[in-house]
């Protein structure tokens, strides 16, 4: 650079070009090697990203175009026109090199437990092989479970569905984001049970019908699908704890109206009369309840549970307040264990043990 130039620069832009070009230090210094270390990795496969010194020779290409106006230019002007080459490139750099060094949070989708005869097929409808715990599920696989035979997915919130036998659920939506989630199911027939965790006010969870969305935000509820043509209760929603919003389902898979047409909260029943009908919302007893939930159980003996987890004992488990757990211990860390029993699966403090036996299965 001209001595004529630099007089027109101010003392910190003779310091930064000092560093660029002379490979001078100051206190400047640090922050320009480090954005120029950004510049000269190889953010985007097969391109180089140019390092401030080949950013400023790049202007030689034009130094007709320059030395032409350079009698009526600002002289200050070709410095600024170099430094702006000098940001868009920084800007470019820290831009790509952030997306591409931040790992992005994925949610994800596994089976925890599973018995009898359970399919998996993904968009294209292929079978998937070896299905079996910790299974992973894709974006619109499908889950299709056999006579006498149910399996539960847990996704990376800790959310959870559990489908019955003769059932079909795909998978429609599985997204994590720094601020907000979204999952949604699409049950086509028979019976889900999902245990949703309580949820920030971003976060969505969605099992949709043939004819309705149930959306919700911290519950345990069940969804019932009888898609037989002449059917009498086509889509049942039953409500164990929290509340759920119902909404007709369009067949493009929208919400018929902005809000919902029934709020269903704890021991409460909707009810779709026919394909795409009526939906009436009733009032049920806690039992009958109870009873809904536990026809969702196809585990019917400690047997069936030990057989479905690849085990040959039973855990029994004696609380201090005379709880008796009998099951399968899943996990444990220093302070809890999580036990699988025909009732759920249950977390429990290790310092209300009194005392632990296995025993073989009958």
């Amino acid at each position: 650079m001209s001595e004529d130039i630099k007089k027109d620069l101010s003392e910190i832009e003779l310091k930064v070009y000092a560093v660029l070009f002379e490979g001078k230090q100051n206190e400047y210094s640090d922050e320009i090697h480090s954005l120029n270390a950004i510049l000269s990795k190889k953010i985007i496969p097969k391109r180089k990203i140019p390092t401030f010194q080949e950013l400023y020779n790049s202007r030689e290409e034009n130094q007709k175009i320059i030395e032409m106006r350079k009698k009526t230019m600002n002289k200050k002007l070709i410095f600024s026109l170099v430094a702006a080459i000098l940001i868009a490139g920084i800007t470019f750099a820290i831009k790509n090199f952030s997306s591409s060094s931040v790992e992005q949070p994925t949610m994800q989708a596994k089976i925890t437990f599973l018995t009898g005869e359970v399919k998996i097929k993904d968009a294209s409808g292929q079978e998937k092989p070896k299905v079996g715990l910790g299974t992973m599920l894709d974006p619109n696989d499908t889950v299709i479970t056999g006579n006498r035979s149910s399996v539960e997915v847990e996704f990376s919130d800790k959310n959870k569905i559990r489908l019955k036998s003769n059932s079909e659920f795909s998978l429609k939506k599985l997204s994590l984001a720094a601020d907000s989630s979204e999952q949604e199911v699409f049950l086509q027939r028979g019976m889900l049970v999902a245990e949703i965790k309580k949820q920030k006010q971003t976060d969505n969870f969605k099992v949709t019908t043939p004819t309705v969305i149930a959306g919700v935000r911290g519950t345990k509820f069940q969804v019932e699908v009888n898609p037989q043509k002449g059917a009498t209760e086509t889509t049942k929603v039953t409500v164990s704890e929290g509340s759920v919003g119902i909404t007709k389902r369009t067949k493009e898979g929208l919400p018929e109206t902005p809000e919902p047409v029934q709020i269903l909260e704890a021991s409460e029943v909707a009810i779709e009369k026919g394909f795409g009908g009526e939906i009436s919302k009733l009032k049920v007893s806690e039992e009958k309840i109870n009873q809904e939930f536990a026809a969702t159980n196809d585990v019917e003996s400690e047997k069936d549970l030990a057989v479905a987890l690849g085990r040959s004992e039973i855990e029994k488990i004696t609380l201090e307040d005379k709880t008796v757990l009998r099951g399968v211990i899943l996990e444990m860390d220093e302070n809890f264990f999580v036990i699988q029993t025909l009732n759920g699966i249950i977390k429990v403090d290790k310092e209300k043990v009194v005392s632990s036996e296995l025993e073989p299965i009958k």
